[in-house]
């Protein structure tokens, strides 16, 4: 999974900077998979949510295009090391945006968009679109791939061998979730998105 999502050249800049003291560290990021712990803070995120947007009045679970916005410019609830009572504030700045973008997911319940947003260091908008979810379930991961015509395919290799099994189009799934034969529910772990 990591040598796909690995690029030659520096794709990003993770900077934190603290705003009573200036202190800053900075990452230099060549993978375009992210762990969401890496990135951000989801308490701080539900908390920012919770009163102003209509996103929070549907759904205490916020979609994938507006965490990934969130992740762009976000504070932290990380403690500035040198003895100042404040808190980092997070930007991610994409250098230039990958051909593929993935992230784990922090929770099952999330919401998973069909596109989100990149924005670039000069300032483009990159739309890039859902091309697959990973579902992970007593202690077993499964997947769907969908294709550029947005048919959507299943892969399990207990179940499907090397083969995928065709379910359907993207606007009649329910990506969140998938039943798994015996009944079990696999929960979305992970998404995939490219340009």
């Amino acid at each position: 999974q990591q040598t796909m999502f690995l690029n030659r050249n520096v794709i990003a800049i993770r900077a934190q900077q603290c705003p009573s003291c200036s202190r800053k560290t900075v990452s230099r990021i060549t993978s375009s998979w992210f762990e969401y712990s890496e990135i951000y803070d989801w308490h701080l995120f539900i908390h920012s949510i919770s009163s102003s947007t209509e996103e929070s009045q549907s759904c205490i679970f916020p979609s994938t295009s507006s965490w990934f916005k969130y992740t762009q410019s976000a504070p932290s609830a990380r403690d500035c090391k040198s003895g100042c009572p404040s808190f980092y504030n997070v930007t991610l700045e994409f250098l230039s945006v990958p051909p593929l973008l993935g992230f784990q997911l922090p929770v099952p319940q999330m919401k998973i968009s069909r596109h989100i947003s990149v924005t670039d260091k000069s300032g483009n908008v990159h739309k890039m679109k859902l091309r697959g979810i990973f579902y992970h379930g007593e202690d077993h991961f499964t997947a769907r791939i969908i294709d550029p015509k947005k048919q959507v395919w299943y892969h399990d290799g207990r179940v499907t061998g090397r083969s995928c099994v065709y379910e359907g189009t993207l606007h009649t799934m329910n990506l969140q979730r998938y039943v798994y034969q015996n009944g079990s529910t696999y929960y979305a772990a992970g998404v995939v998105y490219s340009k």
